[in-house]
């Protein structure tokens, strides 16, 4: 349970797992989502290197499909020493896709919260804005003041 702006929100989270063996199966977890972590290993440059192939992934399958979709990335593990992935590098690649970068760790409950509250954010405002273009494209019936004459 997160509150964003007054608002409570109740985070349903699916870990797809990133390993090749989910891949065939992953996207159906995809349809109907709010948002999406993309997650790395920082000791594992591999995983940080497959993070091209989740977003374009998920970006694709994800309906609709928008470039701007609620997203954060989060470099984890960063409580070990044995680092492969440098914290300037995860950014520029974040900054360049304009999706917001954290640092954690899951072990010692480092950003993880800042982490979900943002993400969260951006899916409530998007979900807003939603709404408001659903109800700003609404069709207003409004009566005649004259009735209209009678023909054929």
């Amino acid at each position: 349970m997160v509150v964003v702006d007054n608002t409570t929100l109740k985070l349903q989270i699916w870990d797809t797992g990133g390993q090749e063996r989910f891949r065939s199966m992953v996207s159906t977890f995809y349809k109907g989502a709010d948002a999406c972590v993309l997650a790395f290993d920082v000791t594992d440059k591999d995983s940080f290197e497959s993070l091209n192939y989740w977003r374009k992934d998920f970006l694709q399958k994800v309906t609709p499909t928008e470039q701007n979709f609620p997203m954060v990335v989060l470099g984890n593990k960063i409580d070990l020493k044995k680092r492969e992935v440098s914290k300037e590098e995860a950014t520029l690649w974040c900054v360049k896709k304009n999706i917001a970068y954290f640092e954690v760790s899951a072990k010692d409950d480092i950003n993880v919260v800042q982490a979900f509250e943002t993400l969260s954010k951006q899916a409530l405002s998007r979900y807003r804005g939603t709404i408001e273009s659903y109800l700003t494209d609404s069709i207003k019936l409004i009566p005649e003041d004259e009735p209209r004459k009678k023909c054929c």
